[in-house]
Formats: C-alpha cells, structure tokens, sequence
C-alpha cells in the first residue's frame, strides 16, 4: 500500500471513531447528576418558565432524537450554541484554541529539551551519576500531581520573587489593545504583524510560568522513554563497530544512539501533543489561560451539552491531524516502514 492510499483508508478510519467518540460523550453527559436548566437559571424557577427553556434546549425530547438531531448538525457543520447567552460552540472555540495551541507548543519544547537531554547522558552513563539523577528525576517529576507543581511555581515565582504573573494571557492594558490588533488569534504572530514587539514581550512573560510547569510535568515521561531507548541503540552491535573506528562518543550518542531511539519518542511527541491540544485542564485552570481546557471545565460545571461536545469533536479532529502527521513521520524517519 502507498503512503497515499495508507493517509486515505486511515481518514476514513477515523470517522467511525469520532462518532463512538460522540455517542459516548453524549449519553454520559446526559446521565450525569443535575439539570441544566436549574443550573443556569436557579432551582426556583417557575414551572412554566422550566419547560419553555428545556423547549428552546431541545431537551424536552427523547435522548435518542436529541441524539439524531445533534449528529445532524454536526455533519452541517454546525456545533450550536451555548445554553445561556446563546453564542454558537464554533466562535467560542476559535477564539479559544490559539491560546491553547500556545501552551501545547512551548511546553512540548520545555518537555522534549528537558526529556531528551537527561534521557541521552543518563544512558550514555548507565548506572552512573547522571544515570542515577535522570531516572530520579523523572520519578519524582512524573509522581508530582500537576496542581501540586504549579502552586509551588505560583508561590515561589510570584507571591515570594514577583518574577513571573500568576494568570492571565496579557496584562488587561495589552489584552485591550491585542483585540484591535487580533487576526489569526495567535499573539506572536498578530504582535509582530502589528509590531507590537511590547505586546509579545508580555504574552511570552505570561506564558512562561505555565508552559515550564507544564513541560516539566511531561519532560519525566521523556526521559524515562529517551533512557531506555537510547540505551537499547547503544548496545547494538552497530555501536560496538563505531566504537572500534574510534568515532567520538558524542558522535556516536547523537547518530547512532538518539536516531535510532527516535521512532518511539516520536510517538510520544505526538500523543502528547494531541492530549495538549485537547485542553491542559488542570494547568489552564490553576493559571487562568484562557484555552479550550478552561473553558470546557466551566461548560462541563454548567452542564453546557453544546459547548462540551462541539469541544470534543474539534479534540477528535486534532487528535486524527496529529496522528497522521505522526505516521507520515514515520516513513521519512525509518525507511523500513512500508504502508
């Protein structure tokens, strides 16, 4: 099979998953505890006024037409719009997911520096000092819950040293000017298009806080991978020879042993990467980022079924975007592959 034909059987492929996708969230979010209704407009609302909202909702109807009918408009196109001030799913979600992509982006760069750096010494000394301190380091950096690490980072770098802010995407004063400037919604870009060099001066002083909290958590998953990996390459017999022409270690580190280790850290890259993308809930949360994460965590509070699903799709397709750019990885990285 060609990599062509391979790309194409693997997107039709994904169709019957983001439906199951779908059908699962869908009935689970139905027979989760609480009315929407109640929650949006209190538990005293009047009786008649209870029925004319889950009217306009459509959830006066049975579960299996609500379902039916939701699928049609997904296949138009069309996510909805939120129960309370009734803004479609669609511009929510675009105005959110740059910033979220902007997180995804820079902690997979702290991750995967981090990750690979301490993965590669600690095999190229196996069992000595810096092998000993990697894997230590990936324990107890992985074992850390994520809340846990971003409020020592809150408290140390912005309560005690003032060093970085604790929340927000820009300052108020710069968040006011960025929407006179906003195209893309990506503040790097739209900073330096406007030049506003001040502007990305203060999203990259907002960001780095929680992109290093985030990309710390993850960088255990990389080294522990990077180290195992790297120390199989390095044992092979390939290495052995290179050894004996007297190729400098470092030579044979990179070439030989990270190379051929790649394979499998590029699955992880990307795995993680999708999971990013769907929303870093707890780390969006705790630092008030305005992405997709926090903003499915107050639709799910308020029982937005709209909002939560038409999240969850635009995850879906993400995730199915990265996962093919991972196997077409997988053809230019290792020429063994055949589709």
């Amino acid at each position: 099979m060609s990599l062509k034909s391979y790309i194409i059987a693997r997107s039709i492929l994904t169709l019957p998953m983001i439906l199951l996708l779908l059908t699962i969230l869908f009935f689970v979010l139905r027979v989760l505890p609480g009315d929407p209704v109640t929650m949006l407009e209190g538990k005293d609302i009047p009786e008649d006024v209870l029925q004319k909202r889950r009217a306009e909702l459509g959830l006066d109807k049975p579960v299996l037409v609500q379902y039916f009918n939701y699928l049609g408009m997904i296949f138009q196109g069309n996510l909805g719009t939120t129960a309370l001030s009734k803004i479609p799913v669609s511009y929510l979600i675009y105005q959110r997911l740059p910033a979220t992509v902007e997180l995804a982006i820079m902690s997979m760069i702290v991750a995967i520096s981090i990750g690979i750096l301490f993965g590669m010494y600690g095999a190229r000394k196996l069992h000595g000092y810096l092998d000993y301190l990697a894997r230590l380091y990936g324990i107890i950096i992985y074992s850390t819950p994520i809340f846990f690490l971003a409020l020592v980072f809150i408290l140390v770098f912005s309560i005690y040293l003032g060093i970085f802010p604790s929340s927000s995407r820009l300052n108020p004063l710069n968040e006011l000017a960025y929407l006179d400037i906003r195209k893309t919604g990506f503040v790097l870009i739209d900073g330096l298009m406007a030049r506003r060099i001040d502007i990305v001066i203060d999203w990259l002083h907002h960001l780095i806080l929680p992109s290093l909290v985030l990309g710390l958590y993850l960088s255990g998953i990389f080294v522990r991978l990077t180290r195992s990996q790297v120390a199989e390459s390095l044992s092979k017999d390939y290495v052995i020879a290179a050894k004996a022409r007297g190729i400098h270690d470092s030579r044979i580190l990179y070439k030989y042993g990270l190379r051929n280790a790649i394979i499998p850290i590029v699955t992880m890259m990307g795995l993680q990467f999708a999971a990013l993308l769907g929303g870093a809930v707890i780390t969006e949360t705790v630092f008030s980022w305005p992405g997709i994460g926090s903003l499915v965590y107050d639709s799910i509070l308020a029982r937005d079924y709209n909002m939560v699903q038409g999240s969850i799709v635009i995850y879906a397709i993400l995730v199915v975007i990265v996962s093919l750019i991972v196997d077409i990885t997988y053809a230019y990285l290792d020429p063994r592959i055949r589709y």
